[in-house]
């Protein structure tokens, strides 16, 4: 979905909750979503492969976001908005201001890479 609005900063569109968002089949029994882009923003389509480290849309406020951001969750293959996460890993990056090798961020935490 590439073609939703993006709100007013402390505005949701409740109406479509992913707002712009992309799904990632990882094949090997996991899917990827990245939901909140900006809008227009999505630079890859169905059935193209994805590399690490690939730009692959902005974040944006988009759904029901009331900020920018880019919302990620790690699931199952179903591929649909609110399935059931899994523990994801992160390498390197700052979680609220402090360095972190390898973790797994909890909700409400602010985390930007190294």
């Amino acid at each position: 979905v590439n073609t939703i609005n993006d709100n007013p900063v402390g505005h949701t569109n409740r109406d479509q909750p992913g707002g712009n968002y992309i799904v990632i089949d990882h094949l090997n029994g996991e899917t990827s979503i990245l939901a909140h882009l900006k809008k227009g923003s999505i630079i890859v389509a169905i059935g193209d492969l994805v590399f690490k480290g690939q730009e692959v849309g902005q974040a944006g406020n988009s759904g029901a976001s009331d900020m920018p951001h880019v919302h990620y969750q790690l699931q199952g293959t179903s591929g649909q908005l609110g399935g059931l996460g899994l523990p994801i890993q992160f390498l390197n990056y700052y979680e609220d201001d402090i360095r972190v090798e390898r973790g797994e961020p909890v909700k409400g935490q602010e985390v930007r890479k190294n």
